[in-house]
């Protein structure tokens, strides 16, 4: 899943907002998230969790297991 926002401004209020918001509406558990810009990082989090029965949080080296 890709999601392109190049107009709003990066910053940890709007991005967290924007994340929180797709997770409810789509039932997602768990996020992890990086925004680039050319070689820069401008932006990492994570988000959820990543086992709904341990509750186990998403981390940064969380893997993704990804079923349609």
């Amino acid at each position: 899943m890709n999601y392109s926002f190049a107009q709003i401004k990066v910053s940890p209020v709007n991005v967290d907002r924007i994340v929180t918001q797709f997770m409810h509406v789509d039932k997602v558990p768990g996020v992890a998230i990086a925004i680039l810009q050319r070689d820069s990082l401008l932006y990492k989090n994570t988000y959820g969790l990543s086992n709904l029965e341990l509750h186990t949080p998403v981390t940064y080296n969380t893997v993704f297991n990804w079923h349609l």
